[in-house]
């Protein structure tokens, strides 16, 4: 891995065996502008089990992917400029519950995800058992 994955190096061997029956089959739509993690992503989902039936690079193409997919999870960078965040969320969440995971640099952004009504917000960097277990959290919760 690069100094530039999102994804702390080292750390995604054991994160697969994670993912149980809880998570496998899980449908995934991923909508981040930065082409590298949505390969270390998909590479991590797909590793546990889950799968990656869309990719986004704006707000409009995830609307139409979510819509067009029906995604059990939606993972979601924060920093998306193509449409304002809340808007894009309220959109989301009211036309397809889905499981909402926001990707942020911010560590202080995890209590205004909660308000906007995501499951989750994983801050960079992030380890993919980080991010599985944190799949695994918020599908069980659901």
């Amino acid at each position: 891995m690069t100094a530039s994955d999102p994804l702390k190096s080292g750390q995604d061997a054991p994160a697969y065996s994670i993912a149980s029956e809880g998570l496998a089959g899980k449908r995934v739509v991923l909508c981040t502008h930065k082409g590298i993690e949505n390969l270390h992503l998909r590479r991590s989902l797909v590793k546990g089990r889950l799968l990656v039936v869309g990719e986004a690079k704006t707000a409009q193409q995830l609307i139409e992917i979510v819509s067009n997919e029906r995604p059990d999870i939606v993972v979601v960078d924060a920093s998306i400029n193509t449409m304002p965040l809340e808007d894009l969320v309220r959109r989301l969440l009211a036309e397809h519950p889905a499981t909402l995971i926001l990707l942020t640099d911010r560590p202080d952004f995890g209590e205004r995800a909660s308000q906007l009504g995501a499951a989750a917000c994983l801050e960079r960097p992030y380890s993919a058992q980080e991010l599985l277990s944190s799949l695994q959290q918020t599908v069980t919760e659901a």
